[in-house]
């Protein structure tokens, strides 16, 4: 079921972006360029540690929030061979 997020109040979307994690908010701000700019405008800006792990294989994205809570969320890639 699709949440119809432009027709929410700005407080109500406020808060649905404060709740997101890194990630699920990279991945809404590749949706479309009106939630890019919507989630700019809206979100504050956070205290994060990113780590990158790369391998032949694979690549490891990490966000690390701190220093008020250790939260991390990962994104992972396997490359493709050829």
């Amino acid at each position: 079921m699709a949440i119809p997020f432009f027709k929410l109040p700005a407080l109500v979307i406020q808060l649905l972006l404060d709740i997101m994690g890194f990630v699920d908010i990279f991945v809404l701000t590749n949706a479309s360029l009106k939630m890019n700019r919507v989630v700019r405008k809206l979100l504050k800006t956070r205290k994060c540690d990113m780590q990158l792990y790369m391998s032949e294989k694979a690549i490891f994205f990490t966000f690390l929030q701190c220093p008020e809570i250790f939260y991390a969320e990962q994104i992972f890639w396997t490359l493709a061979e050829g």
